[in-house]
Protein backbone atom coordinates (compact mmCIF):
# COMPACT_ATOMS: atom_id res chain seq x y z
CA UNK A 1 0.00 0.00 0.00
CA UNK A 2 2.96 2.88 0.98
CA UNK A 3 4.44 1.81 -2.90
CA UNK A 4 0.83 2.96 -4.28
CA UNK A 5 0.85 6.04 -2.53
CA UNK A 6 4.61 7.21 -3.56
CA UNK A 7 3.23 5.84 -7.32
CA UNK A 8 0.33 8.36 -6.99
CA UNK A 9 2.59 10.86 -4.87
CA UNK A 10 4.93 10.76 -8.12
CA UNK A 11 2.68 10.65 -10.96
CA UNK A 12 0.50 13.83 -9.18
CA UNK A 13 3.50 16.02 -9.16
CA UNK A 14 4.27 14.76 -12.79
CA UNK A 15 0.52 15.62 -14.10
CA UNK A 16 0.26 19.11 -12.06
CA UNK A 17 3.76 20.25 -12.63
CA UNK A 18 3.19 19.97 -16.79
CA UNK A 19 0.32 21.82 -16.14
CA UNK A 20 2.02 24.65 -14.49
CA UNK A 21 4.93 25.01 -16.43
CA UNK A 22 2.25 25.24 -19.31
CA UNK A 23 0.78 27.95 -17.60
CA UNK A 24 3.65 29.64 -16.16
CA UNK A 25 5.34 29.52 -19.66
CA UNK A 26 2.45 30.70 -21.14
CA UNK A 27 3.29 34.64 -19.64
CA UNK A 28 6.51 34.90 -21.44
CA UNK A 29 6.79 38.35 -19.65
CA UNK A 30 7.10 37.02 -16.10
CA UNK A 31 9.07 34.09 -17.24
CA UNK A 32 12.20 36.30 -18.24
CA UNK A 33 11.01 38.70 -15.14
CA UNK A 34 12.56 37.98 -11.41
CA UNK A 35 10.05 38.35 -9.64
CA UNK A 36 7.14 35.67 -9.38
CA UNK A 37 4.34 37.43 -10.09
CA UNK A 38 3.96 38.83 -13.78
CA UNK A 39 3.52 42.61 -13.66
CA UNK A 40 -0.07 43.99 -14.59
CA UNK A 41 0.64 47.17 -16.55
CA UNK A 42 -1.89 49.52 -18.22
CA UNK A 43 -2.14 47.97 -21.50
CA UNK A 44 -1.81 44.39 -20.00
CA UNK A 45 -5.13 43.80 -18.66
CA UNK A 46 -7.07 41.65 -16.68
CA UNK A 47 -5.36 38.63 -18.83
CA UNK A 48 -2.69 38.76 -16.10
CA UNK A 49 -4.75 38.67 -13.39
CA UNK A 50 -6.79 35.72 -14.79
CA UNK A 51 -3.39 33.54 -15.09
CA UNK A 52 -2.10 34.31 -11.89
CA UNK A 53 -5.35 33.41 -9.98
CA UNK A 54 -5.53 29.85 -12.21
CA UNK A 55 -1.76 29.37 -11.12
CA UNK A 56 -2.46 30.16 -7.48
CA UNK A 57 -5.55 27.87 -7.77
CA UNK A 58 -3.59 25.13 -9.29
CA UNK A 59 -0.33 25.75 -6.42
CA UNK A 60 -2.50 25.35 -4.17
CA UNK A 61 -4.83 22.22 -4.70
CA UNK A 62 -1.60 20.29 -5.40
CA UNK A 63 0.02 21.56 -2.17
CA UNK A 64 -3.85 20.41 -0.61
CA UNK A 65 -3.67 16.90 -2.06
CA UNK A 66 0.38 16.96 -1.19
CA UNK A 67 -0.65 17.37 2.37
CA UNK A 68 -2.55 13.80 2.96
CA UNK A 69 0.52 12.13 2.57
CA UNK A 70 1.64 13.64 5.92
CA UNK A 71 -0.39 11.75 8.88
CA UNK A 72 0.19 14.22 11.14
CA UNK A 73 -2.08 17.09 9.46
CA UNK A 74 -5.08 15.16 9.79
CA UNK A 75 -7.80 18.22 10.00
CA UNK A 76 -8.99 19.11 6.29
CA UNK A 77 -9.31 22.92 7.91
CA UNK A 78 -5.03 22.57 9.01
CA UNK A 79 -4.75 21.28 5.26
CA UNK A 80 -6.42 24.04 4.26
CA UNK A 81 -4.53 26.83 6.24
CA UNK A 82 -0.95 24.99 5.63
CA UNK A 83 -2.05 24.62 1.82
CA UNK A 84 -2.79 28.26 1.80
CA UNK A 85 0.39 29.42 3.32
CA UNK A 86 2.47 27.47 1.62
CA UNK A 87 0.58 28.80 -1.47
CA UNK A 88 1.26 32.30 -0.68
CA UNK A 89 4.95 31.76 0.60
CA UNK A 90 5.97 30.10 -2.78
CA UNK A 91 3.86 32.88 -4.75
CA UNK A 92 5.90 35.64 -2.85
CA UNK A 93 9.49 33.99 -2.85
CA UNK A 94 9.25 32.57 -7.07
CA UNK A 95 8.73 28.64 -5.78
CA UNK A 96 6.55 28.66 -8.87
CA UNK A 97 9.33 29.53 -11.18
CA UNK A 98 11.69 27.78 -9.48
CA UNK A 99 9.53 24.26 -9.66
CA UNK A 100 8.89 24.93 -12.97
CA UNK A 101 12.38 25.41 -14.34
CA UNK A 102 13.14 22.63 -12.30
CA UNK A 103 10.33 20.49 -14.38
CA UNK A 104 11.26 21.79 -17.83
CA UNK A 105 15.08 20.60 -16.85
CA UNK A 106 13.76 17.43 -16.17
CA UNK A 107 11.61 16.94 -18.92
CA UNK A 108 13.99 18.32 -21.48
CA UNK A 109 16.79 16.21 -20.17
CA UNK A 110 14.27 12.87 -20.44
CA UNK A 111 13.79 13.96 -23.93
CA UNK A 112 17.48 14.14 -24.68
CA UNK A 113 18.07 10.74 -23.09
CA UNK A 114 15.10 9.34 -25.08
CA UNK A 115 16.77 10.92 -28.43
CA UNK A 116 19.52 9.53 -27.77
CA UNK A 117 18.21 6.51 -27.22
CA UNK A 118 16.52 6.15 -30.13
CA UNK A 119 19.91 6.88 -32.18
CA UNK A 120 21.22 4.49 -30.39
CA UNK A 121 18.84 1.52 -30.84
CA UNK A 122 18.76 2.58 -34.57
CA UNK A 123 22.14 2.09 -35.45
CA UNK A 124 21.98 -1.23 -33.69
CA UNK A 125 19.32 -2.79 -35.86
CA UNK A 126 20.91 -0.93 -39.35
CA UNK A 127 23.74 -2.92 -37.98
CA UNK A 128 22.21 -6.16 -37.47
CA UNK A 129 20.26 -5.99 -40.52
CA UNK A 130 23.31 -4.90 -43.08
CA UNK A 131 26.13 -6.97 -41.30
CA UNK A 132 24.66 -10.09 -41.91
CA UNK A 133 24.38 -10.73 -37.96
CA UNK A 134 20.80 -10.93 -38.25
CA UNK A 135 20.92 -14.43 -39.09
CA UNK A 136 22.43 -15.05 -35.71
CA UNK A 137 19.47 -13.04 -34.25
CA UNK A 138 17.23 -14.53 -36.08
CA UNK A 139 18.53 -18.09 -35.23
CA UNK A 140 18.84 -17.17 -30.95
CA UNK A 141 15.30 -15.71 -31.48
CA UNK A 142 13.73 -19.36 -32.58
CA UNK A 143 16.00 -21.33 -30.05
CA UNK A 144 14.07 -18.96 -27.56
CA UNK A 145 10.67 -18.84 -29.08
CA UNK A 146 11.17 -23.35 -29.06
CA UNK A 147 12.39 -23.23 -25.82
CA UNK A 148 9.73 -21.43 -24.29
CA UNK A 149 7.05 -23.69 -26.47
CA UNK A 150 9.35 -26.87 -25.01
CA UNK A 151 8.48 -25.55 -21.45
CA UNK A 152 4.64 -24.45 -22.40
CA UNK A 153 4.20 -28.13 -23.35
CA UNK A 154 6.12 -29.73 -20.58
CA UNK A 155 3.67 -27.80 -18.23
CA UNK A 156 0.85 -28.70 -20.34
CA UNK A 157 2.11 -32.77 -19.97
CA UNK A 158 2.80 -32.18 -16.09
CA UNK A 159 -1.13 -30.63 -15.60
CA UNK A 160 -2.35 -33.83 -17.94
CA UNK A 161 -0.75 -36.21 -16.05
CA UNK A 162 -1.90 -34.80 -12.50
CA UNK A 163 -5.60 -35.01 -13.81
CA UNK A 164 -5.58 -38.64 -15.19
CA UNK A 165 -3.85 -39.89 -11.78
CA UNK A 166 -6.25 -37.62 -9.83
CA UNK A 167 -9.29 -39.27 -13.00
CA UNK A 168 -7.35 -42.80 -11.69
CA UNK A 169 -7.47 -42.43 -7.67
CA UNK A 170 -10.86 -41.51 -7.94
CA UNK A 171 -12.14 -44.43 -10.05
CA UNK A 172 -10.26 -46.63 -7.59
CA UNK A 173 -12.22 -44.98 -4.60
CA UNK A 174 -15.57 -45.79 -6.21
CA UNK A 175 -15.21 -48.87 -8.06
Amino acid sequence: MEKNRYVFLFFELLVTGIFVIGLVSADLESWISDTALPSIGAGEGWQYIVLVLIVVVIVFAVLYDLTMFFPFISSPWVRYVVAGGLTVASVLFGGIRAVSVALLTIASGIGAIGVFLMIIVSLIIAIVIFTGFGGFVRRLAERVRANNERTRAMRVADEAAAGINEAMEFRRQTG
